[in-house]
């Protein structure tokens, strides 16, 4: 124990024990128990400082500038010169707010395509111009900031019919994580602006505080513009703040090196595999919205990739026992482009169809497309000819309705004949129903024109994991009745083939779905680098053999889609002066070299003027 002095009640100075010791005679002692305690709370304390640190590296750059000036100066108190630097800092950082000078945010700009020939979306991307609001009176070449809430379609046609240089649209910040109210309004306006022909730059992007503080003082200056009377509105002008928008980055160019890829794999049935069936899964893994930054596509469709990565798990479990090994092949395919025209699918289907190599679709039963199953348990089989009796088709429908029925889901056969009429295709399997393969595309939209499958407003909010599961398995136990033609053996009708080890990983169907959804979909945005593609040809391997890789490019001479770039933009805004403020500025400049001027060129008289002020004043005194 270390010896300390104490000073008693009367003023002596004694040897004593300091507090917080051992010392058996030290009524200050700590005990065993409270020394244990305040040794963990240091330890505590210790651990929640390290962490803070790690959390706010900006700690330790701002420490290491304050001994690199200590060392460089070497100042004779140190103290007080450390205390005038974080003054320094403190007053800055009280003074001038993020939005005082600039602020940079992420913008995404909306759809810019060519389909066939036809363009679609917005045709620009730089911006460089003042901001304004959407009820000023001025929006000729201006960025005009507008909130969600406030934009219809007329008041859009407006702007851009008025000459507006460009949009930006601010969405509510919690869009992507609570319902939206008046959705369907939404999504009918998001359809509406994809029809217009937007010659200027249109961006999206999440409203945060510095925006609101933006849209506010913009707010303000225009209502300050509009005084009572024109002398009032400019010299308001004159003395108020505005913001100039300006885009980092370089204007929309065709991409180059526009890829679709495709993925797929199988399971090999029992017996020999090229005299046997097949039964196909088919999904797409892009989405689609008015921006490609921001379509995550929840239900559309990131719920039929996760399906289709549970049946692919399931079945392997089930093919990899001999026993349970159906006289079925199990084909299963990611296609990239499905919301362009369901292009990558079409490259699939004419190479192996076309291919004397392949002949994997030459003795499909079935293709199952599932598009869209996460947000109903009332599913649809959108066909675009119904299966004719005695056919696989017909036995695979029934077994579809009898799970149906067993699970309690609401199940709809839906008949719709291709339009060769049309542009663009209504569902995936009417690229298989083109080349007379049988197929079906499974989903909880009634009709291929709802809005709900091609918007950014998909979001985490919207999607259902339960009812995801439900669905998945509905289609797993279909299937797998069939296949093991489980209806014919079993007087049993409510048997579930998918309990205990073969039933659903809820684990797995949660970490794909978050793993799919935490990064937008848009197909321009899929590189050959892009890790989810990797994600996509590692689970796969897993789970089936022969896994392949198939990249597509558009025709040179002829493309069929055109994708551009710059999609995704950091944009700057700056706080500056109105032009009036510059006008009236180079006015009082000239006017004041104009005075020196004259008053340079008339010396004389100007001497004589003041000589002459002078002599009155000294003659007035006496």
């Amino acid at each position: 124990c270390r010896i300390v002095l104490r000073i008693d009640s009367d003023m002596e100075v004694k040897e004593g024990v300091e507090i917080g010791s051992r010392e058996p005679n030290d009524s200050g002692a700590l005990s065993e128990e409270q020394q244990q305690k305040l040794d963990q709370f240091k330890i505590k304390v210790r651990q929640e400082n390290e962490q803070y640190f790690r959390n706010h590296p900006e700690i330790q750059l701002m420490t290491a500038g304050v001994m690199k000036d200590i060392l460089n100066k070497q100042p004779e108190d140190p103290q007080t010169f450390i205390a005038c630097f974080l003054a320094t800092i403190i007053l800055a950082v009280t003074i001038i707010t993020p939005c005082d000078g600039s602020y940079a945010f992420q913008a995404f700009r909306m759809q810019q395509y060519q389909l066939h020939g036809v363009s679609y979306g917005c045709k620009s991307a730089l911006v460089n111009m003042e901001v304004r609001l959407a009820n000023s009176d001025l929006i000729l070449r201006r960025c005009i900031f507008v909130r969600l809430a406030e934009l219809t379609i007329e008041k859009f046609q407006s702007l851009i019919n008025n000459g507006a240089g460009a949009i930006v649209v601010l969405l509510p910040s919690e869009f992507q994580t609570s319902p939206i109210e008046n959705r369907e309004e939404w999504l009918e306006l998001e359809h509406q602006i994809m029809e217009e022909e937007v010659p200027v730059p249109v961006y999206f992007t999440i409203e945060d505080s510095n925006l609101t503080s933006i849209y506010t003082e913009v707010q303000q200056s225009t209502d300050a513009t509009s005084g009572s009377t024109a002398m009032a509105a400019i010299l308001d002008s004159v003395t108020s703040f505005g913001y100039q928008i300006y885009s980092d980055g370089k204007e929309s160019r065709p991409e180059s090196d526009a890829k679709l890829i495709n993925y797929y794999g199988k399971l090999t049935g029992f017996g020999i595999e090229e005299q046997l069936p097949t039964i196909a899964f088919v999904t797409h893994y892009d989405s689609f919205g008015i921006a490609p930054g921001l379509a995550y596509g929840y239900d559309t469709n990131a719920s039929g990739v996760v399906a289709l990565l549970e049946l692919a798990r399931l079945f392997s479990s089930m093919y990899k026992s001999g026993k349970m090994r159906s006289r079925y092949n199990l084909f299963f395919v990611l296609t990239a482009g499905g919301n362009f025209n369901y292009h990558g699918t079409k490259k699939w289907i004419d190479e192996e169809l076309d291919s004397a190599d392949s002949n994997l679709l030459t003795d499909v039963d079935y293709v199952i497309c599932i598009d869209s199953i996460g947000r109903s348990e009332n599913l649809n089989l959108h066909v675009s000819k119904p299966p004719k009796d005695d056919t696989a088709g017909y036995a695979l429908v029934k077994e579809f309705k009898q799970t149906a029925e067993m699970l309690g889901i609401n199940f709809t056969l839906v008949h719709k004949k291709i339009n060769l009429g049309e542009d663009l295709l209504s569902w995936e399997h009417e690229r298989f129903s083109l080349r007379r393969l049988p197929a079906g595309t499974i989903s909880h939209f009634n009709n291929h024109v709802d809005k709900g499958r091609r918007t950014i407003f998909d979001t985490r909010s919207e999607s259902n994991t339960d009812i995801l599961e439900k669905n998945v398995k509905f289609i797993g136990e279909a299937v797998a009745r069939y296949i093991f033609n489980l209806s014919s053996l079993l007087q049993d009708k409510e048997f579930q083939l998918l309990t205990d080890e073969l039933s659903l990983h809820r684990d797995f169907i949660n970490t794909w779905m978050h793993q799919i959804t935490k990064q937008p979909r848009g197909a321009q945005l899929f590189t050959k680098d892009h890790n989810l593609l990797y994600a996509f040809e590692q689970v796969l391997t897993t789970y089936l053999k022969d896994v392949k890789k198939v990249t597509m490019r558009p025709d040179k001479k002829d493309p069929e889609f055109v994708f551009y770039d710059s999609l995704v933009m950091q944009l700057h805004a700056y706080r500056v002066k109105p032009a009036l403020f510059d006008l009236f500025l180079a006015l009082g400049i000239a006017s004041y070299v104009g005075v020196v001027y004259l008053i340079i060129q008339n010396m004389p008289v100007v001497a004589g003027f003041l000589a002459s002020i002078a002599t009155k004043s000294k003659s007035k005194s006496d």
